[in-house]
């Protein structure tokens, strides 16, 4: 329900390749954005976020799941058949690729996880090397 969130967040509609995010933010969350982008857009995506997160912030990236070797699942190679035909970059990234994208931009890879209501999607949860004293001892559930 968007009003217990209390003006405690904003939705913007903005490129966010190259855009002035605002800020800084305690979180970003990107839901079914990387897989539309190739490994340089994805990185300064990240470098973009990561010049406007608060000191510790957070970049939670949700995306769908396919295996490190690319061999299934079978809905996640379909996808990345049919990003192959519809875009020009687009595919989808396995948690070590993004996790890679988030050390290329200067963030630190903090943890992955599988979300119960979408096994076939990741949670991959990156965080500013700064200043990491902020982060309430690493739990970002509080």
């Amino acid at each position: 329900d968007r009003s217990e969130l209390g003006g405690r967040s904003e939705f913007k509609a903005l490129d966010i390749l190259d855009d002035d995010l605002g800020g800084p933010f305690d979180l970003v969350l990107l839901s079914e954005n990387v897989h539309n982008f190739g490994p340089d857009q994805n990185i300064q995506l990240l470098k973009n976020i990561a010049r406007h997160l608060s000191p510790g912030g957070r970049v939670a990236i949700k995306d769908a799941r396919i295996a490190a070797d690319r061999s299934g699942p079978q809905a996640a190679l379909r996808f990345a058949f049919a990003l192959s035909l519809f875009s020009e970059h687009g595919t989808v990234y396995s948690e070590a690729d993004v996790a890679e994208f988030l050390k290329a931009a200067g963030l630190e890879h903090e943890e992955s996880l599988t979300l119960e209501t979408r096994p076939n999607s990741y949670l991959v949860i990156g965080h500013d090397k700064a200043d990491t004293s902020v982060l309430n001892d690493g739990d970002y559930r509080s």
